[in-house]
């Protein structure tokens, strides 16, 4: 999603220390007084931005200290390879961000390993930024369960930032931005995080529980925490085909 094309979750937020955009965390070392995350839309036919990109991710903080970072699933990704990363990005007034790669080894497993990357000067005007770099290897380590290759992007301070098309690739060169089709990229997000509206089935247990059925889009990466998000619930009586409704059930 380093279009920044599928926000499942929603396209305004107002606080810290959350997923935002799919498969993108923004966080903070400590609260600041202020934080506003949200999706802009790139103007028809804008060539500050190349290759008509939709959307753009925008933060406006205050006072802070704020990480935008992605996981990249399995430490081995990359690992021992030079890799090319590059963005989009521009601020309200010029403030540098720096870039912070490193290796996590999953729980138990071997210590943390940093990537030395630099930092980069932001204008008031689109800059596309670009660092190669090679990986450690993970040669001897002890990998586990849960283990990724984490990038993040900091900036300190009261600014308005803006961040467009992400990408991490092999090799020295930064490509072009790759396009995928809408519902490819959604089929991959959907494998850490889903929202499902509608119900296929669902049935009474007992007078205060019921059991829904769903068919879940795409295999997820792990067994899925579910959470309520609407506690409204429309049921349908086929006996007398009527409808009513009810407060949620726990």
């Amino acid at each position: 999603n380093g279009g920044f094309d599928i926000w499942q979750r929603g396209v305004n937020f107002s606080t810290f220390n959350i997923s935002v955009a799919d498969r993108w965390f923004v966080g903070t070392s400590s609260g600041p007084s202020s934080i506003t995350i949200s999706r802009q839309s790139f103007t028809p036919g804008q060539t500050d931005v190349p290759g008509e990109p939709t959307y753009y991710l925008r933060i406006d903080q205050a006072d802070n200290n704020t990480l935008t970072l992605q996981r990249v699933e399995d430490v081995r990704s990359f690992a021992g390879q030079e890799v090319t990363y590059s963005f989009w990005a521009k601020a309200d007034a010029a403030t540098t961000m720096t870039v912070f790669m490193s290796q996590y080894f999953g729980p138990s497993g071997s210590t943390t390993v940093s990537v030395a990357t630099p930092s980069f000067s932001l204008t008031t005007s689109w800059q596309k930024f670009t660092h190669t770099v090679t990986l450690p290897s993970i040669s001897g380590k002890t990998i586990n369960a849960g283990s990724y290759l984490q990038f993040n992007h900091s900036i300190t301070g009261n600014y308005v930032t803006d961040m467009a098309r992400v990408q991490l690739e092999p090799g020295s060169v930064a490509t072009p931005f790759e396009h995928r089709p809408i519902a490819t990229e959604m089929a991959l997000c959907q494998r850490y995080y889903v929202e499902l509206n509608k119900a296929s089935a669902a049935w009474a247990v007992t007078a205060t529980d019921i059991a829904v059925s769903h068919e879940w889009p795409v295999e997820m990466r792990v067994a899925p925490t579910v959470a309520l998000l609407d506690t409204t619930f429309v049921f349908n009586d086929y006996n007398t085909n009527s409808t009513s409704s009810s407060p949620g059930f726990t």
